[in-house]
């Protein structure tokens, strides 16, 4: 379940600046559109000569993540708003964001092996998957055949750390992004190149752009990838290209810088970011900069089978086990959590036990929430009277 704190804030957010200034939206007129599909046929894909260096250069980028196959990553991502950012987000909105996550990450693809750890302020999610299963923790342990991109813990499941540096954005918990490495190759493939250029003997840059069909505008985006850091991403920079009431004009999106260092053993040496920043924008200007620190180590190196335990999830005593292999709807309570090993107890404490911490929770749950929809019910009237009240202002100045 969401944090509730961080739904109404955005919701908070949302009403009490959004809604208000709703009647200045910008709306694309159909010919904004037309000339926007215009843009778009008029573009010119690379010749096969230029596709070919193209496909040189991917194809050592992912043939040199590939050798990538166990280890541990430490990552921080922090979050930092500019001046103009506070602006368009009020103090409460911003400090309830997630600034500051913490992952802990050990994996090998050989052995399909991971255990991953996400720990938001006080909030700590992890998954295990070993051989025989996978584990959840979210506040109770829950055990699974295997890992479900949908799953409402999804969360908790590990991204592929081969497509690190790979891919602009830093959406690691988004289950309807590119999760493997394999989804990325297919991502490059229809990739719509326009132009490629080699900016040094190693360095080259190509320009892509996407488009959404229901705005007037498309994103080009300019990627710099150096064959000397292992055919790595160097520089991404989006722009945003508008068309509006029969002109065009440009403005930045996105700006990402990457820093590379080598790991692993001598004879299987990888290269890989321990430093990205992105700096984002908002119709031209910068609102707020994610930095990302990464701590790569025991590249491809053994790795103990009990790292992918139960014990390593380091759960508190007291904590439940729940049994959903055979689905939601056949759970079994195994038992509850002492010393990292699962204390199997009569059905009838379980149960009554479940039931006292689901009823704390649940108390605690509804109070929030009838807190959050009186705040909410008070900012649509207060946004429905300011629309009022400009509207009448407006109305008044025209009779003038």
């Amino acid at each position: 379940m969401p944090n509730c704190h961080y739904l109404c804030s955005i919701f908070i957010w949302l009403l009490g600046v959004g809604l208000v200034n709703a009647a200045t939206v910008y709306v694309p007129s159909p010919e904004d559109m037309e000339q926007k599909t215009k843009w778009v046929e008029r573009q010119v894909l690379v010749s096969d000569d230029d596709h070919k260096l193209i496909d040189f250069y991917w194809t050592g980028m992912f043939d040199g993540r590939i050798k990538l196959n166990s280890g541990r990553l430490k990552l921080r991502r922090e979050i930092d708003y500019t001046e103009e950012g506070r602006k368009h987000r009020s103090s409460k909105v911003i400090e309830s964001l997630p600034h500051n996550i913490l992952y802990d990450f050990y994996f090998d693809y050989n052995k399909n092996f991971f255990f991953f750890s996400r720990k938001e302020k006080e909030k700590r999610r992890v998954f295990v998957k070993n051989k025989d299963v996978s584990l959840y923790y979210d506040g109770i342990v829950t055990l699974k055949n295997s890992p479900v991109a949908d799953s409402p813990h999804y969360q908790t499941e590990p991204f592929d750390a081969r497509y690190i540096g790979l891919l602009y954005g830093t959406r690691f918990d988004s289950p309807n992004k590119v999760r493997v490495v394999e989804d990325l190759k297919n991502y490059y493939k229809i990739a719509r190149v326009v132009s490629v250029q080699k900016m040094n003997d190693e360095i080259i840059q190509m320009a892509t752009f996407t488009e959404s069909k229901d705005s007037s505008f498309v994103s080009e985006w300019l990627q710099q990838i150096d064959s000397s850091k292992g055919f790595s991403l160097g520089k991404i920079q989006a722009i945003e290209i508008l068309f509006r009431n029969g002109q065009e004009f440009k403005r930045p999106s996105q700006d990402i810088s990457f820093t590379y260092e080598e790991f692993g053993p001598q004879n299987n040496r990888v290269w890989l970011p321990v430093k990205w920043v992105e700096l984002y924008y908002s119709s031209g200007k910068p609102q707020h900069t994610v930095t990302m620190t990464l701590e790569w180590s025991q590249i491809n190196e053994l790795l103990s089978d009990d790292l992918f335990t139960l014990e390593a999830m380091n759960v508190d005593d007291g904590k439940f086990m729940i049994d959903k292999r055979l689905g939601d709807n056949n759970s079994i309570i195994e038992g509850q959590i002492e010393g990292g090993k699962v204390q199997l107890r009569g059905e009838a404490a379980l149960l009554a036990a479940l039931e006292e911490a689901n009823s704390a929770a649940g108390k605690r749950s509804f109070r929030i929430r009838m807190a959050c929809m009186a705040i909410g019910m008070t900012l649509i009237l207060y946004a429905l009277y300011r629309l009022y009240r400009d509207g009448r202002k407006r109305k008044g100045d025209q009779g003038q």
